[in-house]
């Protein structure tokens, strides 16, 4: 897997959301890149219409 800083998701409301579980994790496999979020697994949505959300 390739990290793709940038990528935009499509979410049904702007703000806060939780992390719940981060594939990216090295406990699972993942190459531990973190992106947008912070250490306490919160990030925050921007308020642009994307993929029709």
């Amino acid at each position: 897997p390739v990290p793709r800083p940038g990528y935009r998701v499509g979410l049904p409301w702007a703000g806060q959301w939780h992390l719940l579980v981060n594939t990216d994790d090295p406990a699972w496999g993942g190459s531990g890149f973190s992106g947008t979020v912070a250490a306490d697994g919160i990030t925050a949505s921007d308020d642009v219409a994307w993929q029709g959300q």
